[in-house]
């Protein structure tokens, strides 16, 4: 594996930085050929060939980064981070990419990773309310977890907006019982109430003191067969004991 040998590593970026390069030159020079399309069309033409191309590459190095998110050696530090800068650099030049990428979406396990390393990720929330309002639901889990992270990363008044329009996905996906949707949104309510422990927008109420009320929801208002029930409930007892040791008990929070 090529990722697997630093010097081989950095070869293939700079061989990828230079293939962007190259052929979004040639994409120019190929689409200003045509005599049918005034100025304003061609300069669409070709944004929309360059964006489809380079989005495409940003999402298999976010492939080719999954194996590495979850391992904590010194290679895979590396790696993630290479490839990172790699997507922050790509990011920078073209901002619409975010929203490309994340409207197209990716492993949700790696959503933590870019946050971290990716400064340009602070972008999402520009548009993170429009994509947490989509109708598909695995869109809205990966949103949902999305907003968390960032939230978490950039924990400002407007990001507390995100958390509460994420917190109000969750109560809904309890209401019509979406247990697949649930599963993938539970973990990251712990990291939203250690975000915004005392303040909250939405009546008044504590970030935290919501998430809380969430998982009651939850708990009591979903209908699961045996199986189920029982991976739902070990998820719901692992946030609330994670809420009640990192937010209520130290922070002084009331229930």
């Amino acid at each position: 594996d090529i990722f697997h040998e630093p010097s081989l590593r950095r070869i293939v970026l700079i061989c990828l930085a230079l293939y962007q390069t190259i052929s979004e030159i040639s994409f120019d020079h190929e689409v200003s050929k045509s005599q049918k399309m005034d100025e304003k069309m061609l300069d669409e033409q070709l944004s929309v060939i360059v964006n489809t191309q380079n989005s495409a590459i940003i999402q298999i190095l976010l492939e080719i980064c999954l194996p590495f998110v979850e391992d904590d050696s010194l290679l895979a530090i590396e790696n993630r981070k290479a490839i990172c800068q790699y997507i922050h650099r790509v990011f920078i030049k073209n901002t619409i990419l975010v929203k490309l990428v994340h409207f197209q979406g990716y492993n949700p396990k790696l959503i933590k990773c870019l946050v971290d390393n990716v400064p340009a990720m602070h972008i999402c929330r520009e548009w993170l309310p429009e994509l947490l309002s989509q109708p598909d639901p695995r869109t809205r889990s990966f949103a949902v977890l999305l907003a968390g992270h960032v939230a978490h990363k950039w924990p400002l008044k407007e990001t507390e907006k995100l958390v509460n329009l994420a917190l109000h996905r969750i109560r809904e996906a309890a209401s019509s019982d979406d247990r697949a949707s649930l599963r993938e949104m539970i973990p990251i309510l712990p990291i939203m109430a250690v975000t915004f422990p005392r303040t909250g927008l939405e009546e008044a109420v504590p970030v935290a003191q919501q998430a809380v009320k969430v998982l009651v929801q939850v708990k009591f208002d979903t209908s699961t067969e045996e199986d189920e029930e029982e991976k739902l409930d070990g998820l719901i007892d692992e946030a609330m004991t994670a809420i009640m040791e990192r937010v209520l008990l130290l922070q002084g929070v009331a229930v």
